[in-house]
């Protein structure tokens, strides 16, 4: 699945990722960003929703868009958007598909690649799984908790395929 994800982000410039136990998700995501192509003319860095929080830094695409001077370098960004109060960055991307197409083609206008990591909970309400919203054209990965755990820390296999039997 890391080359499809990486493949994903090379093409959309931005995707979505989470997970219940918030270490894999941002573990993902610098795997993602790891496995990406390398580029002379790229550079990378994170961006958290706290950097940003009372420093009167509007936390959003738009704003990290507009404050990319023309001519730079391409930029890939780690988005930590953990914090409840970070679910706008995510939502302005969200709704019908030419607002995630705008969203798109702004990013890719500005050289920015975005690996935004989500909470849990926000994309369980959002539904961000479901193919069947207008916004399916935004890529969101949701990583396990179980599978990963089980296969580090135990050799039984088939306990976790009782579990997974169970909570269907």
């Amino acid at each position: 699945d890391l080359q499809a994800m990486v493949a994903t982000l090379l093409k959309d410039r931005v995707i979505l990722i989470s997970s219940s136990y918030d270490e894999y998700a941002l573990d993902t995501a610098w795997e993602v960003i790891e496995a990406m192509p390398q580029s002379t003319d790229r550079s990378y860095g994170s961006l958290a929703f706290e950097h940003a929080a009372g420093k009167g830094v509007d936390f959003s695409p738009e704003k990290l868009c507009e404050q990319r001077p023309e001519g730079e370098s391409e930029i890939v960004l780690l988005i930590d958007a953990f914090d409840s109060q970070a679910n706008s960055f995510t939502s302005s991307m969200l709704g019908h598909s030419a607002r995630v197409e705008g969203a798109k083609q702004n990013l890719k206008n500005s050289k920015l690649f975005l690996v935004v990591v989500v909470n849990h909970q926000y994309a369980t309400e959002k539904q961000l799984s479901q193919t069947k919203h207008s916004y399916e054209s935004l890529s969101y990965w949701h990583i396990p908790f179980l599978e990963p755990f089980f296969q580090r820390w135990f050799d039984d296999h088939e306990l976790l395929a009782k579990l997974v039997k169970q909570r269907a």
